[in-house]
């Protein structure tokens, strides 16, 4: 049985004044606490009416050119707020525009999470139009997705916009994929919680229908977000922004940097895209590799550590090729691994045996009680323990077959194994 939602509609301009208040208090030059980074990002980008999102102008004039230094980590840290909260309102915009395209679905139940204010558990039918021109792979419902909740499924903006319309932004913040497990990684989950800016209330009424549409995912950006407001280990942030005291220039990167176990060292890598940063970083990481460091390599996105790892699985196997004449490996693939997110890295061919999870479906077909290391394993114990036991058995019972071939005056030519045969075809 279906009931009826009412929605509290989004109101036009409702705290568009109280929104800037709170982002502008930490985009100054570093002075004062910034006390829009107590505020959750969802939380702000949620509470964004229509007006805001699809204003160009809405920070015009906070978003300023990003200086090549700074004269401290809070003028640092601050110079990329506004240019992160106007990217993320530009993709929002850019999705309700072609809002008729994106993945959605029809909701067959929505209740309220017990104690949890403003979240709520939904269910849908099964997800349409996952495969969009947005992504190459079919959509998945993800924590982190934004959505669009209303009461028909919207085919313009304009439609939003109408006085006689419901709708309400809301954001994934747990999904339930035992389905998911079970149906395959091509399935998206249809049981997920989601969080939302405003109460939407549930009553008795005419049946309503109500539609889940996927906007954007803002995982990344909020992540991004909460590291400009990390305020335990400012170090390595110092030590990157701060000049040396000579004030020169210089790419120096010393052995004893790496060989120190006393002080921790940073180095920044910096140019315009094609000036070779991320050969320099392979060709460094090789030369670690080599020098038997243990490096831990991080990158803001899948694309980039995937293109780091392909090149330095190429100069690898390049080095073995040239130098094939010698006996050992010096850079086993066996010394880098490379994991993430499943779904999101998507790795391909030419890195799959650096990767964490093809060695772990390689050692479970390893392992397997029936044909997997440890049957070879115990075959082989079994078999060096109690050769030459068995072996005597074998002799003994064609010994006897011999003799009751004689017996019955069969003539046999059938000659006797030696152990070293019955050893090869064991």
């Amino acid at each position: 049985m279906w009931v009826s939602l009412c929605f509290c509609r989004v109101s036009v301009g409702s705290s568009e004044e109280g929104f800037k208040k709170v982002a502008m208090e930490g985009s100054g030059s570093g002075t004062g606490r910034r006390s829009w980074l107590k505020d959750d990002f969802t939380d702000l980008v949620l509470s964004w009416s229509l007006e805001e999102i699809f204003d160009e102008n809405l920070y015009k004039y906070q978003v300023g050119e990003i200086p090549q230094s700074f004269e401290s980590v809070d003028q640092y840290l601050g110079s990329y707020v506004f240019p992160l909260l106007e990217e993320t309102r530009a993709e929002l915009a850019s999705a309700l525009e072609t809002v008729y395209k994106a993945p959605f679905a029809e909701v067959t139940s929505f209740n309220e999470l017990k104690g949890d204010k403003l979240q709520y558990h939904v269910k849908v039918d099964h997800w349409r139009n996952r495969k969009s021109e947005r992504g190459k792979e079919p959509y998945r419902t993800l924590p982190g997705d934004v959505v669009l909740l209303s009461d028909l499924k919207p085919e313009t903006v304009c439609y939003l916009q109408r006085v006689d319309r419901t709708f309400t932004f809301a954001s994934v913040t747990n999904t339930v994929d035992d389905e998911t497990r079970e149906s395959g990684d091509n399935c998206t989950p249809s049981n997920f919680k989601v969080k939302t800016e405003k109460h939407v209330e549930v009553g008795d009424g005419q049946s309503n229908s109500l539609y889940v549409l996927f906007l954007m995912n803002m995982t990344t950006n909020k992540r991004i977000w909460n590291a400009l407001s990390m305020r335990r280990n400012l170090k390595i942030i110092k030590k990157v922004l701060c000049k040396n005291d000579s004030g020169e220039e210089y790419c120096d990167f010393c052995p004893l940097k790496c060989n120190s176990d006393i002080e921790s060292s940073v180095e920044l890598i910096w140019g315009p895209p094609g000036t070779g940063k991320t050969t320099t970083l392979s060709i460094l990481l090789y030369t670690l590799l080599k020098m038997n460091v243990r490096t831990v390599i991080c990158a803001p996105t899948n694309v980039a550590i995937k293109e780091l790892a392909s090149r330095l699985i190429a100069l690898v196997r390049n080095s073995v090729e040239a130098e094939y004449e010698k006996s050992f490996l010096p850079c086993p693939l066996g010394d880098m691994l490379i994991f993430g997110n499943k779904d999101r890295l998507k790795v391909g061919s030419d890195i799959e045996e650096i990767s964490l999870d093809y060695r772990l479906e390689r050692l479970s077909h390893c392992l397997v009680p029936q044909t997997g290391w440890r049957h070879c394993v115990a075959t082989m114990l079994g078999f060096l323990e109690d050769c030459v036991s068995q072996y005597q058995i074998y002799m003994d019972n064609e010994l006897i077959k011999a003799k009751e071939s004689l017996q019955h005056e069969v003539q046999s030519n059938k000659s006797f194994w030696s152990l070293l045969e019955i050893a090869l075809h064991t």
